[in-house]
């Protein structure tokens, strides 16, 4: 199992179900002492701008695809949606509000 795929898709299916539910300045500050443990710089439009990249990543797609055709709830679920639906949690939780 790739376990990049299935970490988009949690977060895809997480974001669409419980969007309204999440405490987006909690969520913040725990990204922000994650990457500050792993003293890796958070730029939320660096992630975004890389993400925005993944959508015509023939390596990215094909992960998707390969993780996809293993797990049948991914079935109609395009590689796009997901990076669309993690990009729109990105901006939100930068904005520091929910959207």
């Amino acid at each position: 199992m790739n376990s990049r795929s299935k970490d988009f898709y949690d977060v895809y299916i997480l974001s669409k179900l419980k969007k309204d539910d999440i405490d987006f300045s909690q969520l913040k500050i725990a990204c922000e002492r994650t990457f500050s443990y792993r003293e890796t710089e958070l730029d939320f439009n660096k992630i975004i701008e890389l993400l925005e990249r993944f959508k015509s990543d023939s390596i990215q797609q094909q992960q998707w695809q390969n993780y996809s055709k293993k797990y049948s709830y991914t079935k109609d679920i395009l590689f796009t949606d997901i990076l669309n639906e993690i990009i729109s949690l990105l901006i939100a939780l930068n904005s520091n509000h929910n959207a």
